[in-house]
């Protein structure tokens, strides 16, 4: 056996799993991500999913999953509206401020990322102990329809894990219907 190779089987062997990919289902959804940590978590869906219409009586049923770890936590929301609805940014920018806001968060810094390949808001402070919490919210399915981006589903995430955590899990976020 080549040198070369003894020596790439020992980096494997030896080199912790830093990602573990996971596979959710969500609803009529699969969400897949990665945590890209070698601290202990655990993954909770919340059976059965909750229904309501929106203030403007629109029916949508919501998904939850909460991921819970050493670390932090987090919660992945997913929404699945009867029809179509604004996606855009202003209207996923509403959802984070307001997110943040309720959470008492005081002065968030906001961005406009892409997560899983589409336009989406992240928001993020630091409460007073100094722990970071970031709020992300998107359309996984949104389209440019016209002169308006909609959507039928919207996902958001609120993590208080450590960033470098949070933003490998925003970064590898797919979603796909089953």
């Amino acid at each position: 056996m080549r040198l070369s190779t003894i020596l790439f089987a020992i980096i494997l062997l030896v080199y912790p799993v830093l990602a573990v990919h996971e596979s959710v289902e969500l609803g009529y959804y699969r969400v897949y991500f990665d945590m890209n940590t070698t601290a202990n978590y655990k993954l909770m869906t919340e059976e059965p999913s909750s229904s309501d219409v929106t203030h403007t009586g629109q029916p949508f049923e919501r998904f939850n999953l909460t991921i819970d770890g050493d670390e932090g936590f987090a919660f992945i929301i997913l929404t699945d509206y009867n029809q179509s609805m604004v996606a855009d940014i202003n209207a996923n920018m509403e959802i984070v401020q307001d997110v943040m806001e309720a959470i008492g968060c005081e002065r968030p810094s906001v961005f406009q990322p892409v997560i899983d390949g589409q336009p989406g808001v992240l928001g993020s402070c630091r409460f007073p102990s100094g722990d970071l919490l970031v709020s992300a919210s998107y359309s996984p399915d949104g389209k440019q329809q016209e002169d308006r981006y909609l959507g039928k589903t919207n996902l958001r995430v609120l993590s208080t894990f450590p960033w470098e955590i949070t933003r490998d899990m925003l970064n590898s976020l797919d979603v796909k219907a089953r």
